[in-house]
């Protein structure tokens, strides 16, 4: 026969624990914490300093200080170098991850623009060959059209290509510098 509990432990050493409130599995539930005004912050402060606590002023980053950092005169002349080297790795790992975020948010806008510019542009005219395909097979004036205007495009393409690397004194130019390179390496 059960009751549907476990018994409880006679020889445990834990105490047990205690329920848990009802709101508290409740996210939308507010949390009553209050707040500090500055006058009580410099209240606090003043009652730490006259207790002895040191507190640090904040010195760094010198346009916005958030921080205490001061390594010439609180960490030992053996150490300063390290310190700084690891510092700096710190400075540099920040600003790259702030690169990291701005090159990336920078691929999405340009991703975007891409889109625009060129990928749809594209998709469109795609999307409009497969019935000029499927026209060609049965009007022969529109299949032959198709085909020259397809030629002429390729056409176009390798002559740009040949302009570029034999038009232009480009490969020649190459070869004279290639030739200069070997002259100088043999003398």
């Amino acid at each position: 026969m059960t009751t549907g509990s476990v018994p409880p432990a006679v020889n445990s050493r834990l105490s047990p624990l205690p329920p848990e409130p009802a709101d508290f599995y409740n996210p939308t539930a507010s949390v009553d914490t209050p707040l500090d005004s500055a006058t009580e912050v410099r209240r606090k402060e003043e009652a730490a300093s006259r207790a002895g606590i040191v507190l640090e002023e904040k010195n760094w980053p010198p346009f916005f200080p958030i921080i205490h950092h001061d390594i010439a005169n609180e960490i030992p002349i053996h150490l300063q170098k390290l310190q700084y080297v690891a510092f700096t790795t710190l400075l540099g790992l920040c600003f790259g991850l702030l690169w990291n975020v701005i090159a990336v948010t920078t691929a999405w806008i340009k991703l975007g623009g891409a889109y625009v510019l060129w990928y749809r542009p594209l998709y469109r005219a795609f999307r409009g060959i497969i019935p000029a395909i499927d026209l060609m097979g049965d009007h022969v004036l529109v299949g032959v059209n198709f085909l020259l205007l397809w030629i002429r495009a390729f056409q176009h393409l390798g002559h740009t290509v040949y302009m570029y690397f034999r038009g232009s004194g480009k490969a020649t130019e190459m070869k004279r510098d290639a030739a200069r390179g070997a002259l100088r390496a043999a003398i």
